[in-house]
């Protein structure tokens, strides 16, 4: 005679005991990536902000260039819904060579979830005049 092979009932529960657990732990990780997916956003708009505002330093004749300071409202989707964020910038020079170089600084600070957030950028820039 063979001998059928099958689970018992304790095998099952057990099993379905492990697979919920599994799928408690797995379900508790999406908010954390979600959140960390939002904070990411942020903080790319914030590197884009202040590489727009290194990159019109750039094109300005370096006498021009000035320090200044502003804030640009940004907006995005959370959980499903339209938010904005306000995000203030500064940008920074100071004169290595007069005339010829200068250190440019661009700060991008925010408030994220009650937590003050910032990203500094900073860039030399050398006046190379035309060749005739």
């Amino acid at each position: 005679m063979k001998k059928e092979v099958a689970f018992s009932l304790i095998e099952a529960l057990v099993s379905i005991f492990i697979i919920v657990i599994l799928l408690i732990a797995v379900m508790n990780v999406f908010p954390a990536v979600y959140k960390g997916l939002q904070l990411s956003e942020n903080h790319i708009s914030a590197a884009t902000l202040g590489r727009s505002l290194l990159e019109q330093a750039r094109n300005t004749y370096i006498d021009d260039i000035k320090a200044y300071s502003g804030s640009q409202t940004v907006t995005g989707l959370k959980n499903g819904k339209t938010f904005t964020l306000k995000m203030d910038y500064n940008l920074s020079v100071k004169e290595l060579v007069k005339g010829q170089k200068k250190q440019v600084w661009a700060t991008v600070k925010w408030n994220d979830e009650g937590r003050n957030k910032q990203v500094i950028l900073e860039t030399i820039i050398i006046y190379n005049p035309p060749v005739l």
